[in-house]
């Protein structure tokens, strides 16, 4: 982890002209405020206190490793706990699994409505690129609202002598229950293709934050970072050939010939399917093995994958930004990990390391219309088909699937094979590092986007309700 340094004191800011050439854009707004630069963050003061992360029970592992040097707080800790002052910088993270354990909290209760008594931030003619706003410096943020129309972006408010709230997003096949977030400062997603249009988003990659919660020092973060990135041998692949005791993986618990028991037990959309399909496709040239039976958590499943040349670890979903554990658990099993879901999954791991199965986004989204979101459990099936009811046998719902998918998954067929029949250009993959961006694996990525949210509200200056500002620059 980089050594983090906070800006201090804040500067305030006050308003001139900007609406001329590119000073209306949102990045020169946020290099006005200090935006994401590590180096200028974060840091303890001269008796190693603070910054403070502060959570109710659990620590949930997607705040690490981006708060791991942080000074932690837990307020439900047996004999009492050390508040932090308020003019310390502090994030309140609120995670789904503690639920209403601390929501009486004299501490939580003062927080928020410390919150709830701080100044609406609004902006003239800061420009993004769409309507809803756009990602910058790993941040959503919204575009922002006019003075004639301060409603917009009322759920900006200003941080001074007050932790920053943060609540932590779970699966993204949730995201309809979710609600909304307008009473906290930013929210910590795994996703980036339907941000929350209520709050600041900050996007987290989870399968990194997969490697905090394992108990086994051998595959913790540190020692697996220097795994994906190269930097020591990697203890699962071959050293001197290609020799692979078994073809290909998949750990899953559910069996790809019956897929409807699968939909019916899960909040899955029909991109899930993808797997399996795929899964059977490549079974036509040289038989698969679906492992159902892994021991421990899904966080060690790559230990079922030792052994295998490829790994299929195909995402729920495929949905931007969404890269989970699976694709981190191949590349840690030996083989070459076979990948569907998030297209930009090159973003955050080496695309040269992995097979990439770019399935159109206009086909899932076709097949996505015929099982729509709906309250009925389980979700109906709405194309043709012979059988009676709301409900395809496996057999109807594989060959509608097969019809979509087959044209579109044979490239990544082929490649697969490719690779199995050619030990060069196999072990060319084999030897690519799974990481080659450090700041992934360190928290650097998120806490940049943490970096730039948190700066832009505790230095925007403001009074009463909405603050009409047009552009800022620091008083002399």
């Amino acid at each position: 982890m980089p050594n983090i340094v906070l800006d201090d004191p804040p500067t305030p800011l006050v308003s001139t002209n900007l609406v001329n050439g590119n000073n209306g854009t949102l990045s020169n707004l946020l290099r006005t405020v200090g935006n994401g630069n590590v180096n200028n963050i974060f840091q303890q003061d001269s008796e190693g206190n603070g910054p403070f992360v502060v959570v109710c029970r659990t620590i949930p592992s997607e705040i690490y490793p981006m708060f791991s040097n942080f000074t932690l707080i837990h307020l439900k800790m047996k004999g009492g706990v050390a508040i932090p002052p308020w003019n310390a910088t502090v994030f309140i993270v609120l995670d789904m699994k503690d639920k209403n354990n601390c929501n009486n909290h004299p501490y939580y209760l003062e927080a928020f409505e410390r919150r709830k008594n701080s100044p609406l931030l609004v902006t003239l003619n800061v420009q993004t690129s769409n309507a809803t706003g756009e990602w910058y410096e790993g941040v959503h943020w919204p575009k922002f609202s006019s003075q004639s129309d301060p409603s917009k972006s009322a759920y900006l408010r200003g941080i001074k002598d007050r932790p920053a709230i943060v609540r932590v997003r779970g699966e993204v096949f949730w995201r309809d229950m979710y609600g909304s977030c307008s009473d906290v400062d930013f929210v910590l997603y795994r996703e980036k293709e339907v941000p929350a249009i209520d709050c600041l988003n900050i996007h987290f990659v989870q399968g990194v934050a997969l490697s905090t919660a394992r108990k086994d020092e051998e595959y913790g973060m540190e020692n697996v970072t220097d795994i994906y990135e190269k930097k020591v041998a990697h203890p699962n692949k071959p050293v001197d050939d290609v020799h692979y005791d078994n073809f290909c993986s998949l750990v899953i618990r559910f069996d790809s010939s019956k897929p409807g028991g699968m939909f019916k037990t899960t909040n899955y959309d029909i991109d899930a399917i993808v797997r399996h399909m795929f899964f059977r496709q490549l079974s036509e040239y040289k038989p698969c093995q679906r492992v159902k039976e892994c021991p421990g958590t899904y966080g060690v499943s790559f230990k079922c994958m030792v052994g295998y040349k490829f790994h299929i670890t195909m995402d729920n979903s495929l949905v931007d930004g969404y890269v989970s554990e699976k694709v981190f658990n191949g590349a840690l099993g030996g083989g070459i990990p076979i990948y569907f879901g998030a297209t930009d999954v090159g973003s955050y791991v080496n695309i040269k390391s992995i097979i990439h199965c770019d399935v159109s986004r206009e086909v899932i989204e076709e097949m996505r219309s015929f099982y729509p979101r709906v309250s009925i459990k389980p979700r109906p099936f709405t194309f043709k088909r012979a059988s009676n009811g709301t409900y395809p046998t496996d057999e109807e719902l594989l060959n509608w699937a097969d019809g979509y998918l087959r044209s579109h998954l044979e490239p990544c067929v082929k490649r697969v094979i490719e690779l199995d029949t050619n030990d060069t250009a196999f072990r060319e993959v084999l030897d690519e590092p799974f990481i080659t961006d450090h700041g992934i694996m360190s928290g650097e990525y998120p806490l940049r986007g943490v970096a730039s949210a948190y700066n832009l509200l505790r230095k925007w200056e403001g009074s009463g309700g909405a603050i009409a500002k047009s552009s800022f620059v620091q008083e002399d």
